[in-house]
């Protein structure tokens, strides 16, 4: 799949029937992406052991007595600005 294909996939699909539970926005948008291979990963982590790798200003928060350590790893297809088209070696990349 090209960068294109990616801007192509992002119209086709905010104009698509039932693509969102809300109506598309007035005013005029200025960047498209597609978030693709969006994991949600979770593991209960004892307090002690979590508190020494965050900093001191947050604060843990606990549940069922123990904190959690999440990670939400996704991929970014099809970055650009609004009427250009994908840019590459910026367009595709992994957040986190």
């Amino acid at each position: 799949m090209t960068r294109l294909d990616d801007a192509v996939r992002q119209v086709g699909r905010a104009r698509g029937a039932g693509a969102r539970p809300w109506p598309l926005p007035e005013e005029p948008w200025l960047l498209g992406q597609t978030w693709e291979r969006l994991l949600f990963v979770h593991w209960r982590v004892a307090s002690p052991t979590l508190r020494p790798h965050v900093p001191a200003s947050l604060e843990l928060e606990e549940w069922d007595g123990s904190a959690w350590l999440g990670l939400t790893p996704w991929r970014v297809a099809g970055f650009r600005l609004h009427g250009l088209p994908p840019l590459p070696l910026l367009s595709r990349f992994h957040g986190s």
